[in-house]
């Protein structure tokens, strides 16, 4: 169990929401089989919470940008305590990993309109897939002109310009936060070709990604 744990402390601590997801839904089977009582499992999120919270803002200066994830780790906690079914508390836990694994953001930190950051949140747990405003529409039930209207009036970027900012960062957590080929940081970040991954990364940071690596790596 502790295995476990720890990789999914990891998981979200680099952004891989898949992962993250995966590895709690084995805890969740595992508290289930050994007959844990919910109220356990209740204090288990808090703990886990306050965790996903800590690792999100310890290196954190901007004060307003602190202070708005601590609202959402008190609005978690709020839903955990006062959540009184299995499932409903599964989805708070699911949620919880969406929001850990995404906040840091600043595309998704400046959005003010919560419907569109809640799809910034969907883009950025799904940018190493195909995203359309066809698909946004049909996953958020809403027409592709109003959500293009959205993204435009609240972010002021269009999608394709969304999408390579949140790959680049997906790009530079997992180049810095693991030892995984360039070529596979390439697929696992969206890109259908890894020369054109390379190209794009040094486009935005000037720096190939194996020079990005070589300066910022962290061997944990």
């Amino acid at each position: 169990m502790e295995i476990l744990e720890n990789q999914l402390i990891r998981a979200v601590l680099i952004k891989d929401r898949d992962k993250a997801r995966t590895l709690s839904e084995s805890i969740v089977r595992y508290i289930s089989e050994n007959s844990a009582s919910f109220e356990y499992f209740k204090s288990y999120l808090v703990q886990f919470n306050g965790i996903f919270y800590w690792n999100t803002i310890k290196n954190i200066t901007d004060f307003e940008f602190t202070n708005s994830i601590l609202k959402e780790r008190n609005n978690f906690l709020l839903n955990i305590l006062n959540t009184f079914d299995m499932n409903s508390l599964n989805k708070v836990f699911e949620r919880m990993i969406d929001f850990y694994t995404a906040s840091q953001n600043e595309l998704i930190y400046n959005c003010k309109n919560s419907l569109v950051k809640t799809m910034l949140i969907y883009i950025y747990n799904n940018c190493n897939q195909k995203i359309s405003l066809d698909l946004l529409a049909c996953t958020f039930h809403l027409s592709k002109s109003y959500v293009s209207n959205l993204i435009s009036r609240h972010v002021s970027i269009s999608l394709p310009i969304i999408l390579l900012n949140f790959r680049m960062e997906k790009a530079k957590t997992l180049l810095i936060d693991s030892n995984l080929p360039i070529n596979e940081i390439s697929k696992l970040s969206g890109f259908d070709s890894t020369s054109y991954f390379c190209h794009q990364f040094k486009n935005v940071h000037n720096l190939t990604p194996k020079q990005f690596r070589a300066k910022n790596y962290k061997n944990i």
